[in-house]
């Protein structure tokens, strides 16, 4: 068993995606400024105009000018959302090819309902000021701006803020299915989001429950035919779930499909290389992607972050590969960085690292150290799957050479 990821092939489309990330931070940087030329043009044109008594087709400007600028803002977001729709196209082609037989329908209601919602608030914004001011044209470029604001970052803040605030708390705690039925909860505000999908399915895996995330996450992905990121989070968790069942062979083709689709999330290689791990097989190709992916990941300057604790989960992965290779150094020095830099209140992450951190000592035969660690992932997460396998590592391990 052997994945095909052509790696240097991928590592130039991750190059591709960093530049094009760097290009769409520059955009909003332009965006920003712009809406706010925009809002000062419209909050200060028509009373300076006014003021002046020119004449009142002068006053035009005021509409005029916020509207070429509105324009240029347009084409500026149109241009990365055509980028985007060329990724997304290759997207579907690989889903389509990774599972022919599934039923593909296109969730065609999101778009009608971002218009209507932003019908909505132009309307309501644009009411507001003609019941106020009774001077529509000359108010035009607030009155735009403010619903441009609302409709871009108002449902997002909502969503986000909230779903953070409900998960993040028991999730953290290694709390699954407190977690779960919050997640499940959120689904009423938000019944097209993907992320509280994919979210459920995640938390269904770290829950031990792979055949729910399974069904989860096949229906996530035949309704994710105009999002990428939807994709590959239940293409991800599709593989996971395959491989809690013991079913690695048909895990790995939704791995290479997401890496295709996605060769810039780490935690793709992360999952290919912890298989390989579990099957003991190819470890050098699991070697190889573990560092390709840690090639592509900054080392957490702030230690105990979210961030930091992802890192620290691939390099704990990497650790454990080094000390299967024999490199006793490499192992040791990377298992304890990644205890180093791991958030240590965050259960899963932590839970993960110390269970990487005993099979590096057992490795080398220091079964005692390799007790502790192993003892700690289960007390950490005993009702999730790190936990789960941190007890079966103890309880292989020798009665009489604890």
């Amino acid at each position: 068993m052997r994945d095909q990821l052509n790696l240097p092939e991928l590592a130039q489309l991750v190059q591709k995606h960093q530049a094009m990330m760097r290009g769409a931070g520059q955009n909003a940087l332009l965006i920003f400024l712009g809406l706010f030329t925009f809002a000062l043009i419209g909050l200060f044109a028509p009373r300076v105009l006014s003021d002046a008594q020119r004449l009142r087709e002068v006053r035009i400007l005021a509409f005029v000018v916020p509207a070429v600028i509105l324009a240029f803002l347009l084409l500026r977001l149109l241009a990365g959302y055509l980028a985007e729709g060329r990724q997304l196209r290759r997207a579907r082609t690989i889903l389509r090819e990774t599972l022919p037989d599934a039923d593909w329908r296109w969730p065609g209601l999101r778009l009608p309902l971002k218009a209507i919602w932003l019908c909505l608030v132009v309307g309501a914004v644009m009411l507001i000021v003609h019941l106020q001011t009774g001077d529509l044209v000359g108010n035009f470029a607030p009155a735009a701006f403010a619903a441009l604001l609302i409709y871009t970052f108002v449902p997002a803040i909502i969503i986000g803020r909230v779903t953070a605030r409900v998960t993040t708390g028991p999730f953290k705690k290694g709390d699954y299915n407190g977690a779960l039925r919050r997640v499940r909860g959120l689904r009423p505000l938000a019944p097209f989001s993907p992320f509280l999908r994919a979210a459920e399915g995640s938390l269904l895996l770290y829950a031990q429950r792979p055949d729910e995330a399974e069904t989860v996450s096949r229906e996530l992905l035949t309704g994710s035919l105009n999002d990428r990121q939807a994709a590959v989070a239940a293409l991800t968790n599709l593989a996971q779930a395959q491989l809690q069942q013991g079913r690695a062979a048909r895990g790995f083709p939704f791995l290479e499909a997401a890496a295709r689709i996605a060769p810039e999330n780490h935690s793709i290689y992360t999952g290919l290389a912890a298989a390989y791990l579990d099957e003991n097989e190819n470890l050098e190709r699991a070697r190889e992607l573990a560092e390709f992916a840690l090639a592509f990941m900054p080392v957490p300057t702030i230690k105990h972050t979210f961030e930091a604790s992802q890192w620290a989960t691939l390099k704990a992965t990497h650790a454990r590969l080094l000390a299967l290779l024999g490199d006793k150094q490499g192992a040791h020095n990377a298992i304890n960085h990644a205890l180093d830099v791991v958030d240590t209140s965050f259960n899963p992450a932590y839970a993960d690292v110390s269970l990487d951190a005993g099979y590096v000592e057992q490795a080398f035969g220091n079964l005692t150290a390799a007790q502790q660690h192993f003892k700690r992932a289960a007390n950490i997460d005993p009702k999730g799957t790190f936990g789960h396998k941190a007890q079966n590592a103890l309880d292989a391990l020798p009665s009489d050479k604890p």
